[in-house]
């Protein structure tokens, strides 16, 4: 295999290229250097947005604290912030879930 920077031939399974540092394969740059990754649930927390934004609205702010403070180097509080941001995103869910499911019986009821 060659690498797509500087054309060097490199192994199969290199993660990133032994002469210029580039990580290889679409490899994302922090596992490449051996940095941590921590979800940031942002997915979910869209979704939280959609069936009870006020919950949702919390999730979204947490999910982007997430990488701003991986940014900095502030592992710990990445993984807190990535804790908080599933937590109140399944929250979110859950309390639109049951609203919705509020609102269905209540119209059936009084039809």
């Amino acid at each position: 295999m060659f690498c797509t920077n500087c054309g060097s031939e490199i192994a199969d399974a290199a993660v990133i290229c032994p002469k210029c540092g580039i990580p290889v394969n679409g490899a994302s740059s922090r596992s490449a250097q051996g940095l941590p990754t921590v979800p940031n649930h942002m997915v979910v927390a869209i979704v939280s947005i959609l069936l009870c934004w006020p919950v949702g609205i919390a999730s979204i702010v947490f999910a982007c604290k997430v990488n701003s403070r991986l940014k900095s180097g502030d592992v710990a509080g990445a993984e807190k912030a990535s804790n908080a941001a599933k937590v109140t995103s399944i929250i979110g869910i859950a309390l639109g879930v049951v609203a919705l499911a509020i609102r269905i019986i209540s119209a059936i009821v009084n039809q």
